[in-house]
């Protein structure tokens, strides 16, 4: 059932997309690109010094889901 849902999912964005292709992006703004950057770069040091953290404290197979949940 997983699967199927999946595909449905799949086909109905792969049709959204090609029917709004043409349109702007909202990282077409002029220093969009750059807050987003900031902003992944952050979560990822975040990610990064927890993971670190969680691996000194003995922790180490709690890091895949510290990881996902940023």
């Amino acid at each position: 059932m997983g699967a199927v849902l999946s595909l449905i999912v799949a086909v109905v964005g792969a049709v959204y997309v090609w029917r709004n292709c043409s349109g702007g992006s909202a990282l077409g703004e002029p220093g969009a690109m750059r807050r987003y950057a900031i902003f992944v770069g952050v979560e990822f040091g975040i990610a990064a010094v927890g993971a670190a953290v969680i691996a000194l404290c003995g922790g180490g197979e709690h890091i895949a889901a510290w990881s996902a949940w940023w």
